[in-house]
């Protein structure tokens, strides 16, 4: 059955409803030695990652068998009933509270200092998922003497257990300056740094969620994470981290920028502006949200504006303006004032990026089959247009800029429209463009249904269309009369 919970959710469901729960609560009350073992193992495995069959386990009385293994039982089905406990924990507050309540807490800690290698592993997983959820709880381990015992796992544990350490430390840190100081002088910071630089996976993700945890509410601790070393690790996650890591390091450097100019100069001078710029150009929303609050962070100091003006930040900034989600929009638009703020020259040129955004965009011309069948061209149009308006940030409407001029293969598209070309996908083709191929268009007139352009080519070159089209009627009209009048031939002018 243990091996079956491998296969996945259907399966596990299926152990469910077939009634397992209880036979399985059982066994680990009164079978021998093997059969409480892989009971225990297979409700661990059904508890995760399901608040609904972490329930179930409880409600079949798991908790009191659990945590009996836990003080009584021998070293690797405590570590098992450990491993229960955690993924009972992460799912639910209650559930985290009723382990509490049937006395977890000490023998976990105990775990933590006499187990064995992966037993300790779970405790500390256990102990950062219950203190997840409770200001108490996270008191109660502290007093439990866990902080020395989870630093000591740090220093000396396995890979897998630091990270689970990492974890836990970052958990007691939030928000409470108090036991963040006690982290940082029991000797966490150093061990933190070096985790970040392992190799390992998940472990600079874990050592990077700590250190923001640890710098997020207090100034001291900042510098102490400066002094650490942390700088350069930080920096490199935002170039070659995975999505979380990169995530967790722009928020502690987010916190290391704030509230000091010198700190701000340290992280330019580290290198952090490039990889802030490209995760704001290229990363999922929720990394643009974090790259926008460092660069807005950074953007006070004034003498760091010119280099994150050069990074091209100012365009990224305004298209998350433009793109974001509502926070995402909150973020740009706050990290544009702090760059902008008492300077008239960054204000200006913001509201030159937002009015040259504003007033084209880009449509990728893709056909689908049918469309090829058919000779329809079917626009997909990349990024949101704010329709006749920009955001209340900036005064001005956008507008065409005095004397601009679009790219050459537009003009070029223009005049094999006016020679011919029956459609845009022909004049591309001429043109030698690729499907894919960008074509830059203006925004519609106002009232135009659905937002969709008429055509390929904005109001103006439709009109000149028009008049070639007449002048191209006088032209024939010309050339039949001086042929009737025997005065020119068939190539006439």
């Amino acid at each position: 059955m243990c091996i079956l919970t491998g296969d996945g959710e259907d399966h596990q469901a299926q152990i469910v409803k077939a009634g397992a729960l209880l036979p399985l609560v059982m066994l680990l009350m009164d079978g021998p030695h093997g059969a409480r073992l892989w009971a225990g193992t297979t409700l661990a495995r059904l508890a995760a990652f399901s608040v609904e069959r972490s329930a179930q386990i409880v409600k079949a009385g798991a908790l009191p068998p659990l945590v009996n293994l836990l003080k009584n039982g021998a070293p690797e089905i405590r570590g098992i009933a450990a491993c229960a406990l955690a993924n009972l924990a992460a799912n639910s507050k209650d559930l985290s509270a009723q382990i509490v309540k049937e006395g977890a807490l000490q023998p976990l800690v105990i775990l933590l200092k006499e187990g064995l290698d992966r037993a300790k592993e779970w405790a500390a997983h256990s102990l950062g998922n219950i203190c997840n959820h409770s200001e108490d709880h996270k008191a109660q381990i502290v007093n439990a003497g866990a902080l020395q015992l989870l630093i000591a796992l740090l220093d000396e544990g396995s890979t897998k257990a630091k990270i689970k350490a990492a974890g836990a430390l970052g958990n007691l840190a939030a928000y409470s300056e108090e036991r963040s100081s006690q982290i940082a002088n029991a000797g966490a910071l150093p061990l933190l740094v070096s985790l970040l630089t392992e190799g390992s996976e998940g472990a600079d993700e874990m050592a990077a969620y700590a250190l923001e945890k640890l710098a997020f509410i207090s100034e001291d601790l900042r510098e102490q994470i400066l002094k650490a070393g942390a700088m350069k690790p930080l920096v490199m996650l935002l170039k070659e981290g995975s999505e979380g890591a990169k995530s967790w390091a722009a928020g502690t450097l987010r916190h290391l920028a704030a509230s000091s100019d010198d700190r701000k100069a340290q992280i330019v001078k580290a290198g952090a502006l490039q990889p802030l710029v490209s995760m704001s150009k290229a990363g999922p929303h929720n990394l643009k949200e974090e790259a926008a609050m460092v660069l807005g962070h950074l953007g006070k100091c004034e003498a760091l504006r010119a280099q994150i003006v050069d990074a091209g930040a100012l365009q990224l900034l305004v298209m998350l303006q433009r793109e974001g989600s509502s926070e995402g929009v909150s973020l740009a638009t706050a990290a544009l004032k702090a760059i902008s703020s008492n300077n008239a020259e960054y204000t200006k040129l913001i509201d030159k990026v937002n009015r040259i955004q504003g007033f084209y965009y880009v449509i990728s011309t893709r056909f689908s089959n049918a469309g090829q069948a058919a000779g329809r061209r079917s626009p997909s149009i990349s990024g949101e247009l704010i329709s006749g308006s920009i955001h209340p940030f900036f005064s001005a409407r956008p507008r065409a800029l005095p004397g601009a001029q679009p790219p050459p293969q537009v003009l070029r598209l223009r005049l094999l429209r006016r020679r011919g070309c029956s459609s845009g996908k022909e004049a591309a083709g001429v043109l030698h463009m690729p499907p894919q191929g960008l074509l830059l268009c203006r925004l519609p007139a106002p009232g135009l249904e659905g937002g969709q352009a008429q055509g390929d080519v904005p109001a103006s070159s439709r009109i000149s269309q028009r008049r070639c089209r007449r002048g191209a009627g006088h032209r024939e009209q010309a050339r039949a009369q001086r042929a009737a009048d025997g005065c020119g031939g068939a190539g006439g002018v």
